[in-house]
């Protein structure tokens, strides 16, 4: 792109009025040849080829194979990688793109994983399918995995090995013998449950079942779709299998009594002493009414001195003839409403 860049101000500074220009970059040429680009030479040859033209200069572009014997292409080819191996040369260009600084950035970093991928003493069942972290990046975006196809390459799953090791299950031996391990390779390579349904895999696939040539298997999708079949069924099969034990398990096991007693019902909350006290009240200023009125009293003048819930109050009565009454400390308290045993002992206070 540098090169037609450099080519077209040559034109420009030149006397000549017809100009063809020949690049062996396809690519380029598309580019340039694309109206929505972005790329920053692309709008600098459009716009110096703008400028050529309304100078009275035409320019035409064209492609040119590669390597097939054209002199100057040869002779441009030469010239470019003599320039290359120059160490002290200085860049004509040093703008890169940022496609290019995001596709260095995941080099570097697929290159880290793989070291530490290597280094790690865990997943040696997703080693063998996928030794190469570049390669299992690749292969793992265009695949998707299902969670049945994650459980067989990492190996947890409901078979009786990881069961077993979380004491889930009491032994870890296969249904088809005490002394297997039922673990992931021994139900893809050995198991004789899944012996038809395998035998027929390789001859689809043309490619013995064997830990060593698992990589080569997914990294091929023609055989790694076949192989994730057999696989998904396998395990769907032996997974369900154990689920099924387990819950008859659980039916027969009589149910335990719990060891701690039921909760109660929690009790129902009382009225508040607020509510309680008003509704004494009433009652007390009910009885006391009635007594006032059958001993001839009416509200008026006299002071009757009582206190209510720890509050002094006076209150006045009139006496309904001339004689006056003296009353019991207690029979004037309960006039006023209070029943507290601290007046209630008191001395009386009408005379």
């Amino acid at each position: 792109m540098y090169a037609l860049y450099r080519a077209v101000a040559m034109v420009k500074a030149s006397r000549e009025k017809v100009v063809n220009i020949l690049s062996d970059s396809r690519s380029s040429l598309e580019l340039l040849s694309n109206p929505r680009t972005g790329h920053p030479l692309a709008h600098a040859i459009r716009e110096s080829t703008r400028n050529a033209n309304a100078e009275g200069k035409e320019i035409r572009f064209y492609w040119l194979r590669a390597h097939v014997g054209t002199k100057g292409n040869e002779r441009a080819d030469e010239l470019a990688k003599i320039a290359a191996q120059k160490a002290d040369a200085d860049y004509d260009y040093e703008k890169i793109p940022l496609s290019w600084v995001k596709s260095k950035i995941r080099e570097e970093t697929i290159l880290k994983w793989q070291t530490r991928y290597d280094s790690s003493q865990t997943g040696a069942i997703t080693k063998t399918f996928f030794p190469d972290a570049k390669k299992a990046y690749a292969t793992i975006r265009k695949l998707k995995p299902t969670p049945v196809q994650t459980q067989i390459f990492t190996g947890h799953t409901g078979i009786a090995e990881y069961l077993h090791r979380f004491k889930l299950l009491q032994s870890p031996s296969c249904e088809c013998d005490a002394d297997k391990i039922e673990s992931v390779w021994h139900i893809i390579l050995e198991c004789p449950r899944y012996e038809v349904a395998r035998y027929d895999l390789e001859h689809k696939i043309e490619t013995k079942l064997e830990n060593q040539k698992m990589h080569e298997i997914m990294e091929n999708p023609e055989k790694r779709v076949e192989f994730l079949s057999f696989a998904e069924k396998a395990f769907r099969e032996a997974t369900s299998r154990h689920r099924s034990m387990n819950r008859k398990r659980n039916e027969e096991t009589p149910p335990t009594a719990p060891t701690s007693a039921p909760t109660q019902n929690p009790k129902r909350i009382p009225k508040t002493k607020l509510q309680h006290c008003a509704r004494r009240q009433r009652k007390e200023c009910y009885v006391a009414q009635k007594q006032q009125e059958s001993l001839g009293y009416e509200q008026g003048s006299g002071t009757v001195h009582g206190r209510k819930h720890g509050k002094a109050r006076n209150r006045l009565w009139k006496p309904m003839g001339k004689s006056s009454v003296s009353l019991s400390p207690g029979l004037a308290n309960l006039i006023n409403g209070s029943t507290s045993k601290t007046i209630l002992k008191g001395k009386p206070l009408i005379r």
